[in-house]
């Protein structure tokens, strides 16, 4: 990357050649005085003196995400945006032609008391959520934190003076620093890592006051600290990986507060990232051509070709098979590990350079931001064929997803409206809306619809002749649909009754409409299906102890379950997350069963695999899913070092017990108990 300069943010025209268009967009706000604000506290607006937020209920209603007053201007919106789309050079890529027409996260609300900074053009991973509704951010000298719920903004570190660590670990630098500017960060779980320009790196534990590790990376002249990586090694250790301009990658232990490796490569690193696996790096920077390294070694394992000049984003998908790279060409690049010959998609961008690229923990959705005015959130199912276009106007300082994917948020750098937008993910929710007994057969009535998740209850009714008993459905949002009978339901001698309506859940009176059934799977399996529909129906009647399951939206051959953690384990207290994908010729074949959430077990990798004979060679068909879930329920207890899938994990918990159930214990409470 491009040496910092003090003028760093005035040559942001290099990558904006925008004109005059925005100063005399600007000029309409002279008269107010508030054009060049640029302050923390500046909360006043042209219209009407108060610079107030903007929420979906406004936004539906027709006023600007963003508050700008466009009917004053002497341009309109359509125009304006048209005529910064020409401004801009692009390269001519032969891109994938993509349907822009999805709608996957929703506005919610735009804060403008919360302003993010950049201090670097190039850099921009500086927002970071760490649930639905906490975000972190730089502005000016401060990290911010925001709290959706309380619609309040704390500052968590202050940079602009003098601060030195509180804790006394070999190998920080006591003396601090002075005056850091921050160009880039990194926010996990309750860890907060911080890059300066001059290589210096500080450490913060969000539930600790005070700073806990200090230490300069290098006192190289191009020591800027380019991008930070946090993650979990294998042996449960907090690691965190920098990349600097000093053609440096650095990995450090933060237990042992110690430098672990360091590779050097021939051009400044803008950024890394690690597969899931913790096997293999993504390193990019200042070279068309990017890398595939080992992770353990710093050995090259392939040459990324196909972009034309300097990469500063990259990620991966959770599934450990895919990873994507942003580049200054204005295209992102989709590779597959199995095939690097080239890449397997080509996704263009509208304005500028690729600056960031996040997937949801799940996998389903990627977010590429450009430096400025776009994001856009492709559907990865569709093989990137369809995406939703996020349009605002000004320079994105950051993009962040929560790791439950259920929020997007978007920090927005601008001299009047920089803000901080949040988006709320868009799901697809299946309500049961009645159960027919007739002649002996069960008929499933499911209606689907499509909004954010609300909390609610219905009574329906179970009609079996002349006998009839109500039963209540959880609402839908939650991971299960389970069937409970209401303790208080008496015989209801109409169905009309299963009709009544919840708020927000319009649902059709007419229960002799066709029903709508769930759909096959891809290749037509009806017996798999039926038999699919079969374990829902026994599930709900008769749940195993501390699990249940169900469908996801209306994919019947995608279910999630939940799994409490055994009383008599490590993983006690917990709840965990997982997905199940039943095959087209299931129970023929066993089902693909995954952990979502992370777990520290010998027969359980950083994938959520799971090393359990009955999901593989001895699989039978007369085994179902309920049995699954408690053959997982017992792994948790009685693990099996013998035939391990995380043999580092296998060794600790057999040389050194307490240390595993200690190192389990930590990781429960902080991914199973959030």
């Amino acid at each position: 990357m491009q040496p910092h300069r003090g003028d760093d943010m005035d040559e942001m025209a290099e990558d904006y050649d925008m004109g005059d268009v925005e100063d005399d967009m600007y000029e309409e706000f002279q008269g107010s005085g508030l054009g060049d604000s640029d302050s923390d506290d500046e909360e006043y607006g042209p219209l009407d003196g108060r610079a107030t937020d903007i929420s979906s209920a406004q936004a539906r209603k027709g006023k600007d995400i963003q508050g700008i007053p466009w009917s004053t201007l002497s341009i309109t919106r359509e125009r304006y945006r048209q005529t910064r789309l020409e401004q801009y050079k692009n390269y001519e890529n032969d891109c994938k032609p993509t349907d822009k027409g999805g709608i996957y996260y929703e506005f919610q609300r735009n804060t403008r008391s919360v302003k993010s900074t950049i201090l670097h053009f190039q850099l921009r991973n500086l927002v970071w959520a760490t649930s639905k509704h906490d975000v972190y951010l730089m502005s000016n000298y401060s990290v911010l934190h925001w709290s959706a719920l309380s619609s309040q903004k704390y500052e968590v570190m202050n940079v602009s003076g003098h601060i030195a660590p509180e804790e006394r670990l070999p190998g920080s630098l006591l003396e601090g620093f002075s005056q850091i500017q921050v160009s880039t960060l990194a926010i996990k779980d309750k860890l907060l890592v911080a890059g300066g320009f001059q290589g210096e790196l500080i450490c913060k534990f969000l539930d600790r006051k005070g700073i806990s590790f200090c230490c300069r990376t290098t006192y190289d002249d191009n020591a800027i600290t380019n991008a930070l990586d946090i993650y979990d090694s294998s042996s449960g250790a907090v690691h965190f990986m920098s990349s600097n301009n000093d053609c440096g990658i650095r990995d450090f232990d933060l237990e042992k507060c110690q430098l672990c490796k360091h590779f050097h490569f021939q051009w400044p690193v803008n950024h890394t990232s690690l597969s899931p696996d913790g096997k293999l790096l993504v390193i990019v920077g200042d070279d068309p051509d990017g890398m595939l390294v080992d992770a353990h070694t710093g050995k090259t394992v392939h040459k990324l070709q196909g972009h034309v000049d300097f990469s500063f984003a990259s990620a991966w998908n959770p599934d450990g098979q895919t990873f994507a790279t942003g580049n200054q060409d204005k295209t992102c690049r989709v590779w597959d590990v199995r095939n690097l010959s080239k890449s397997v998609a080509v996704l263009r961008g509208n304005l500028g350079a690729i600056r960031s690229i996040r997937f949801t923990s799940d996998g389903r959705f990627m977010a590429m931001a450009e430096p400025a005015d776009f994001v856009h959130i492709f559907d990865v199912g569709s093989g990137y064929n369809k995406q939703q276009e996020l349009d605002f106007f000004g320079e994105i300082s950051g993009v962040s997803f929560s790791p439950d994917t259920e929020a997007l948020f978007v920090g927005v750098w601008d001299r009047t409206y920089g803000s901080l937008l949040q988006y709320s993910r868009l799901r697809n929710y299946l309500y049961l809306d009645s159960l027919r007994m007739a002649s002996g057969n069960l008929l499933l009535i499911l209606i689907s619809r499509s909004f954010r998740p609300k909390p609610m209850r219905r009574s329906h009714v179970l009609n079996n002749g002349s006998a009839a008993r109500s039963i209540r459905v959880r609402r839908p949002c939650d991971p299960q649909l389970h069937l409970s009978p209401s303790p208080d339901s008496k015989s209801q001698s109409s169905p009309t009754a299963a009709t009544r309506r919840s708020r927000g859940s319009p649902l059709p009176t007419d229960l002799s409409a066709p029903p709508r059934r769930l759909p096959l799977s891809p290749s037509g399996g009806h017996m798999a299906s039926k038999r699919i529909q079969k374990e829902l129906l026994d599930l709900q009647r008769d749940p195993p102890a501390s699990c249940s399951a169900g469908p996801v939206g209306e994919d019947l051959f995608h279910w999630q379950a939940t799994i409490m953690g055994p009383a008599d384990s490590p993983y006690a207290g917990g709840v965990f997350f997982v997905m199940i994908h039943f095959p087209a010729d299931y129970p023929f074949k066993p089902p693909k069963v995954n952990f979502q959430t992370k777990v520290y077990h010998p027969n359980i990798n950083s994938n959520g695999s799971i090393c359990l004979d009955i999901l593989k060679d001895q699989w039978s068909p007369a085994l179902t899913i309920s049995k699954v879930l408690l053959s997982i329920s017992s792994l948790l207890t009685d693990p099996n070092p013998d035939d391990p899938l995380v043999p580092e994990i296998a060794h600790i918990y057999k040389t050194h017990r307490s240390r595993y159930e200690e190192i389990a214990r930590s990781w429960t409470q902080k991914y199973a108990m959030g």
